[in-house]
């Protein structure tokens, strides 16, 4: 079960979640798309979505004032899903692979492969997540760095990315696949930079070790 403001939610085996309202305890909506056992529920930070996670192979995200399904993320299925403290990333666990997703378009970034996790829960400071192995570890780690906008305008190019260490480098080169890649400006901590740009050019951004 999880808390949203006043408000909680549940999942279960009778293939649904269920909103409710904590004041009186009524059951303000059921949630029915899933076709298997629901076995973990999250609000974004913002409380306008719920996050589900099923053994149907599925998560889903629902809009939570009228229950409607916003998204569903096939290979998302799992026994838990979590938000990133900004609400762009999901992350679902499923038989221990831990896999990144993007909210707003469902597209998938990353899987852990090797992560053998049993449990998982995201920081609040948007750098690091923790997940519980089925050896008895506890493992901190930090959310990759992923680029979340790219736009070009005046012959500039404007890149904004988020996660890694907080220590970044950004580079450049002519093609996709040869050449060295050269230094745009030293290490930042900035997490947005914009470069001129007068011939087409390929861009990475680094995630540096903190010294």
């Amino acid at each position: 079960m999880r808390f949203c403001g006043t408000d909680p939610s549940s999942g279960g085996a009778d293939q649904t979640a269920k909103l409710w309202r904590l004041s009186d305890n009524s059951l303000l909506r059921t949630l029915t798309d899933h076709s298997n056992t629901v076995y973990s529920v999250e609000f974004s930070p913002d409380g306008t979505l719920l996050a589900t996670t099923s053994s149907d192979g599925t998560a889903r995200l629902w809009r939570v004032p009228d229950g409607s399904v916003v998204r569903v993320f096939q290979g998302g299925g799992g026994s838990a899903v979590k938000f990133s403290s900004d609400g762009r990333l999901l992350l679902t666990l499923n038989g221990g692979p831990i896999s990144l997703w993007r909210a707003s378009n469902g597209q998938w970034l990353h899987t852990y492969t090797n992560a053998n996790a049993s449990a998982l829960d995201v920081a609040s400071d948007g750098k690091h997540f923790v997940y519980g192995r089925n050896d008895g570890a506890v493992v901190l780690a930090r959310l990759p760095l992923w680029i979340i906008e790219a736009t070009y305008q005046d012959y500039a190019v404007t890149l904004r990315w988020q996660g890694g260490s907080g220590r970044y480098q950004v580079q450049a080169r002519m093609s996709f696949a040869t050449g060295a890649w050269q230094n745009l400006g030293g290490p930042t901590t900035n997490t947005e930079s914009t470069y001129a740009c007068l011939s087409p050019m390929f861009y990475r951004v680094q995630s540096l070790l903190n010294e």
